[in-house]
């Protein structure tokens, strides 16, 4: 008796390490689980947009991306729920990451500036409203298992669009929250010879509220190139609040000189939001004009502005 039940308890324990072995060798089917032995870490590819010191001169880029793997990508047979699981950030300039998203999140989603091909498992971004200068654009990877790429690629260009002589708004797109305050600049781009400056500003006064402005004239500005003592002696002001319009007039002189050349900031402006959430134009008028030394008007291109509240 004793003896059969020493053979009956080393049964039950080889019954146990049996199944705990079970439980170790689980097989894993998760491409993104590390366990699985198909999974590759997290590696973003972008293969089109701008590429590392591409200058152009449009304002607006379309990048598009997709993990390196093809093992990440649609399958034979069409399915896309892996790539679709994939969320993804970027950011431009080393400002904030955008928040993560997924291509599920993007077929779902309103937005056309963000899409995902689910043909391709491919993410398309759309930059639009660029400002004339430098860029730095990175984008990163994220598993549905938390696992976040490390090593993710950039990509540096420059946008030169603007023809000058030529006035325009920086930055070109604002995204603001509601009932918050912000800023908005014209900037006079590329000017030769400049004496004179007329500019019209229109906005809409139930979406905005002009509650301060500034007149670059602080010493080393752009403007002071006049020699002008005191620049505020030849600049003329009118702001309608009923009808969201700012009238600005500047008239440049001092001893020989011949004008302002380069590209700086004539105006600053303090926006505050007040009305619904929505998009709405800062708009440089086509009746605003740059004036050179022999009274010519020599500006050739304007580009307002846009303001997002969500």
């Amino acid at each position: 008796m004793f003896r059969r039940d020493i053979i009956q308890n080393v049964f039950c324990v080889l019954i146990i390490l049996s199944v705990l072995s079970c439980d170790i060798f689980v097989e894993v089917d998760n491409v993104f689980d590390p366990q699985d032995v198909r999974y590759l870490p997290p590696m973003t590819e972008i293969f089109s947009g701008p590429g590392d010191g591409d200058t152009l001169s449009v304002n607006s880029v379309t990048y598009i991306w997709r993990h390196a793997d093809s093992l990440y990508w649609p399958d034979s047979l069409g399915d896309y729920q892996i790539p679709a699981g994939i969320s993804y950030s970027y950011r431009i300039n080393y400002g904030a990451w955008s928040p993560w998203t997924s291509g599920h999140d993007l077929l779902s989603s309103p937005h056309s500036q963000w899409t995902f091909d689910i043909d391709l498992g491919t993410h398309s971004l759309v930059l639009a409203s660029l400002d004339d200068q430098d860029y730095v654009f990175e984008v990163k990877s994220m598993y549905p298992t938390d696992i976040t790429e490390t090593g993710w690629p950039f990509r540096d260009f420059s946008i030169d669009a603007l023809n000058g002589p030529a006035l325009t708004m920086i930055p070109l797109r604002v995204y603001a929250d509601s009932s918050s305050s912000f800023m908005m600049s014209v900037k006079a781009e590329d000017v030769v010879q400049m004496m004179g400056i007329h500019l019209l500003v229109d906005y809409d006064p139930i979406f905005l509220e002009l509650t301060n402005y500034s007149i670059q004239s602080d010493e080393g500005e752009f403007l002071l190139e006049s020699q002008v003592t005191d620049i505020n002696e030849f600049t003329f002001v009118e702001h309608d609040t009923t009808d969201g319009l700012f009238d600005l007039s500047i008239a440049l002189a001092g001893g020989d000189f011949t004008g302002v050349s380069g590209s700086g900031i004539i105006i600053d402006f303090i926006f505050t939001h007040i009305g619904m959430l929505g998009e709405t134009s800062v708009d440089i008028l086509p009746e605003s004009t740059i004036r050179n030394m022999y009274n010519e008007t020599t500006m050739n291109e304007i580009r307002s502005g846009y303001v997002v509240v969500e």
